[in-house]
């Protein structure tokens, strides 16, 4: 009996061992970790700054059409969980997989036809959460932001810069541009949403399991190795999961709400959730962290398994949707949406 209680006991210990002795290994915070793993488990890894939120009842709503417009061709791309449009060629879409994958950039057209893919010259131990494209000094780049931090426990993260590559070449390898290291102000923050506002050279993340989500900026091309991120404020206006959320799926519906994935053109914000997306529009006067403390507008979106993956057309007319493959192996949708 005594052995068996010992069998049950190494066996429940192994996951937070394994975990353990990955944050050692990398030099992560495993104090923070396990603690986050523990709380996850007893689903108390929400962190709540407001006593009431705001329902979805009170989002402006404004019916758009969203249409399918084919099926992810290449099955190495199995998790996408960034994308940008490129700036050089219209129609044309790249994108990453999420962490456990190899870092790889895919190019797909609008229908998700395969493009080609690039090995990207980074360390294999990342988690890519999202991608951004812009124009810096006459050049175009696509941004890779290594900023997934699912246990609250990586001091240290990490903004990837790559000149956008030419379609015409769909191989390789590509070295950053330029790349930099970042933290938070206090404590460690998860984040799958980040985009670049060009005019304001500065680069903007919105943080996961957090209500409100809070928005944080960087600038876009830092002196240092090194920066703390600049808090701008939190989203006090973007709904949060009904209680039908709730009823439908007990475990995961807490997370309906959680930001994974931001585009930004001109003064357009396109927020994007794992049940809709929500557009944020700046007025001339007003900063970002202004509009993103406003009522946004909601589009409705039909269920997309994994919804990770949201870019603006580069003509600024389409709001352009990917999610995850299930189990890995699934199709997968590429959708539309008309802004």
């Amino acid at each position: 009996m005594k052995r068996l209680l010992l069998l049950v006991v190494l066996l429940l210990a192994l996951p937070f061992c394994l975990q353990a002795g990955y944050g050692f290994y990398h030099g992560y915070d495993v104090k923070n970790g396990l603690i986050t793993l523990i709380l996850g488990l007893i689903r108390h890894d929400l962190v709540f700054a407001l006593e009431e939120v705001h329902p979805e009842a009170l989002a402006d709503f404004k019916p758009r059409p969203v249409t399918w417009k084919g099926e992810l061709e290449s099955e190495a791309l199995v998790e996408a969980s960034g994308l940008a449009a490129s700036q050089t060629q219209e129609g044309l879409f790249f994108s990453v997989n999420d962490s456990g994958n190899e870092p790889r950039l895919f190019a797909l057209d609008e229908q998700g036809g395969d493009k080609g893919s690039w090995l990207l010259s980074y360390n294999d131990f990342h988690d890519f959460e999202d991608m951004a494209a812009f124009h810096h000094e006459g050049k175009r780049y696509l941004l890779v932001a290594d900023t997934g931090d699912n246990f609250n426990w990586r001091p240290r993260l990490t903004i990837l810069i790559f000149e956008e590559p030419n379609s015409a070449v769909s191989s390789g390898t590509l070295a950053p541009a330029w790349s930099f290291q970042y933290s938070y102000p206090e404590g460690y923050r998860d984040c799958e949403a980040v985009a670049v506002d060009e005019r304001g050279g500065r680069i903007y993340l919105i943080s996961k399991r957090r209500v409100p989500a809070e928005l944080f900026s960087l600038p876009l091309h830092p002196e240092a190795a090194h920066v703390v991120a600049r808090f701008e404020g939190s989203l006090d206006l973007l709904p949060q999961p009904s209680q039908r959320d709730l009823r439908e799926d007990p475990w995961y519906g807490r997370y309906r709400s959680t930001p994974t994935a931001l585009d930004i053109q001109e003064r357009t914000a396109i927020v994007v959730t794992y049940r809709d997306a929500y557009r944020y529009q700046r007025k001339r006067r007003s900063t970002w962290r202004e509009t993103f403390a406003g009522k946004p507008e909601r589009i409705a979106l039909p269920e997309i398994h994994g919804l990770e993956s949201g870019a603006i057309s580069s003509d600024g007319e389409r709001l352009v949707l990917v999610g995850e493959r299930e189990d890995g192996v699934g199709r997968m949708g590429i959708y539309e949406v008309k802004l």
